[in-house]
């Protein structure tokens, strides 16, 4: 009985001694949360997002939504500890509101990093950040799956969906959140899916997820000669019965066609509406900017500043194409009929379907 008692005692030990397959490492010290700058007052900001530390240990990886911020506005970073720092941008890419902060006087932890190429669809992942509830900011992890990339369109993105076993995505955690491997391995940020100025449309209904390799391009200097970098931080194509993403590897050619349209504002329009709904006739292309953009008249003289535009094109027989525009997000300022071309943008938006 000794001798069994004993073997027992020996296989136990061995057993918890095995490395467990739930035991999932944690990020939190190479995260951060991104809040605007409040110095003035000293309060807390508010929290923009989740990021991550890459390079050596003074940037950060997150995902801004550009609807309601400017890249000039300044912004505080506050790590796992508690310490903070003034960060400034330093790059973005505007086709998935990706940015590239440098922190001032800080070393923080890099993140480790993974490769979703040697993950098989399926696989169990971490969705890990700090979720905001309304009253406090807590670090959490989500058993997610790793869905895979779309094979069907040239995205950067992936999927995610959940196991059953856990609570739906609330939407409580903020873009940049990160989604890692059990071994605490960022495969990717989530995007700033929840636009203010239109829902993103999604079909599975979770946020899409920027792949990591897409995220990191950002370090790279020469970036800053793309193309692409001139354009909107977000665009979709709204009818009155649904909603689809502009195609990643369209977005050059729309960006250029939708610049030209701009300089094309004509008679201001007599009435617009409060907010920005779904249009009641043809299709509407919606995109933010970065940086506020000046809508000119055709004889090149500003007729507006907006933070985001709104074209209603292919409005029927007779009727001229339109654009709306604000500042502020959802609500509409004005707007103008287009005495441009638009036929070229109106094809190119509809062949995508």
């Amino acid at each position: 009985m000794k001798f069994i008692a004993a073997i027992l005692t020996l296989f136990l030990i061995s057993l918890f001694a095995l490395p467990s397959c739930t035991n999932n490492v944690s990020i939190e010290q190479s995260m951060v949360r991104v809040f605007t700058d409040n110095t003035t007052n000293g309060n807390q900001g508010i929290l923009l997002a989740n990021g991550i530390v890459v390079g050596d240990g003074s940037q950060v990886l997150t995902v801004l939504n550009y609807s309601n911020y400017n890249p000039d506005s300044p912004i505080t970073v506050e790590s796992a500890s508690g310490q903070t720092y003034k960060a400034a941008v330093i790059r973005l890419d505007p086709r998935t509101s990706t940015t590239l902060l440098s922190l001032n006087n800080a070393i923080l932890k890099p993140a480790a990093l993974g490769d979703t190429k040697k993950i098989k669809e399926n696989t169990k992942a971490l969705l890990q950040g700090w979720e905001d509830t309304g009253a406090v900011l807590s670090f959490s992890q989500l058993q997610v799956l790793y869905s895979g990339h779309d094979d069907t369109s040239d995205t950067p993105f992936f999927n995610i969906g959940f196991t059953g076993k856990e609570l739906m995505y609330s939407g409580n955690y903020p873009p940049g959140t990160t989604i890692t491997d059990n071994k605490g391995k960022v495969l990717g940020l989530i995007e700033a899916a929840y636009s203010e100025i239109m829902p993103h449309p999604h079909t599975t209904g979770f946020p899409p997820v920027i792949d990591i390799s897409n995220a990191l391009s950002l370090l790279n200097p020469e970036t800053d000669n793309q193309e692409w970098m001139k354009g909107p931080a977000f665009a979709q194509v709204v009818t009155s019965f649904s909603m689809i993403s502009v195609p990643f590897s369209r977005y050059n050619d729309v960006t250029s066609l939708l610049n030209d349209i701009l300089g094309t504002a004509a008679n201001p329009l007599p009435y617009v509406p409060a907010v920005l709904g779904a249009p009641r006739e043809g299709i509407c292309l919606i995109a933010i900017y970065p940086r506020p953009v000046d809508i000119e008249n055709t004889s090149g003289e500003k007729a507006a500043t907006a933070k985001w535009v709104c074209l209603e094109l292919n409005r029927g027989a007779g009727k001229p194409d339109q654009l709306y525009f604000g500042t502020v997000p959802y609500e509409v300022q004005g707007g103008f009929i287009l005495n441009g071309d638009t036929t070229e943008l109106g094809k190119l938006l509809i062949s995508n379907w």
